[in-house]
């Protein structure tokens, strides 16, 4: 058990089944589920079963040894809250947009189109399915970086100055705010991506190539 002082954290369950406590509340974490856990809450992530646990974590404002408070420090059990976790089980519980190119994109957490429950990020996070010859055409988030996570498969970026990059699964590609760019599926079978947004994403900002 710890708390992250001022600090949420955000699980990304990619492998394994994840008991996650969030004060006095337990939630079970399937593989492709997220859980965001409020700060300052009494936590703890532990696996179940017989296979590994994989997860990803967000961390906002950024990890600092100072904000973690563990075993031995009074504060670990001092500190009250009842807060509960936001449970996402399945990317099917999502916004889902269909571009229409091999490619289909589900909103996970949105604190901007998902005003209900009230996120206390300012990043979204959606998960990605691209069929073989899939694509994200080309486009510019104004204002907004981008991290994706590749899950499976590989993904292709590029940017009108010829810049080529090849991300496989357990890697991540960052790209920064206002830069136009292109992703692709490389592969023969279908590839998958986490990607995070912050300022979360929203259409207005979405600016595609040649509009």
């Amino acid at each position: 058990p710890h708390r992250l002082l001022g600090t949420t954290e955000l699980i990304a369950v990619l492998a394994g089944e994840a008991a996650v406590r969030c004060d006095n509340e337990t939630v079970i974490a399937p593989p492709g589920s997220v859980v965001l856990l409020p700060a300052d809450v009494l936590q703890s992530i532990a696996a179940r079963g017989n296979d590994d646990l994989v997860y990803l974590t967000v961390i906002q404002p950024p990890y600092t040894a100072a904000i973690d408070i563990r075993e031995g420090d009074p504060a670990l059990y001092t500190i009250v809250s009842d807060h509960v976790p936001v449970l996402v089980t399945s990317p099917g519980e999502g916004i889902i947009w269909d571009y229409d190119t091999g490619t289909r994109i589900t909103t996970l957490l949105n604190p901007v189109l998902m005003p209900e429950p009230e996120l206390p990020v300012s990043y979204s996070i959606a998960y990605a399915e691209l069929l073989p010859g899939g694509y994200i055409a080309e486009n510019q988030l104004i204002g907004s970086s981008e991290l994706i996570y590749v899950v499976t498969g590989e993904i292709g970026i590029s940017t009108p100055r010829g810049i080529v990059i090849t991300v496989p699964a357990g890697s991540a590609g960052y790209i920064p705010p206002d830069q136009v760019k292109r992703y692709w599926n490389t592969g023969s079978t279908v590839s998958t991506m986490l990607t995070i947004v912050d300022p979360a994403w929203t259409p207005a900002m979405t600016v595609m190539s040649g509009s």
